[in-house]
């Protein structure tokens, strides 16, 4: 068994509407220290090791996403200076392209 996995998507940058572009952000998609490894250090240093490339191709933040149920997981990265942002969505597309199921899209306003 592995002692650890950790994957990170290239930066992506965002604009707002005036077109601002703010610097793109890191994605970590996976970071997994085994059981039997946790509490050592490994997981902080393989966030520092994604921080450190982050900053070096330029990027201002790192995001990553957590279930709901890894309340261990959270307490990790909240220790480690990550802000908890409590909503994420999901949505999963339908082959047929019928992606809201017959009903309407609720509005913004």
């Amino acid at each position: 068994m592995s002692a650890l996995l950790a994957t990170a998507a290239a930066p992506r940058s965002t604009a707002d509407a005036s077109g601002w572009a703010a610097p793109p952000s890191a994605r970590i998609t996976a970071l997994v220290v085994d059981p039997d490894r946790r509490s050592r250090g490994i997981g902080r240093h393989l966030l520092e090791a994604v921080e450190a490339a982050a900053r070096r191709r330029g990027c201002g933040a790192v995001e990553l996403t957590s279930s709901a149920h890894r309340h261990s997981a959270h307490r990790f990265y909240l220790a480690a200076g990550y802000q908890e942002l409590p909503h994420r969505f999901f949505k999963q597309l339908d082959a047929a392209g019928d992606d809201h199921h017959g009903e309407k899209t609720p509005s913004t306003d």
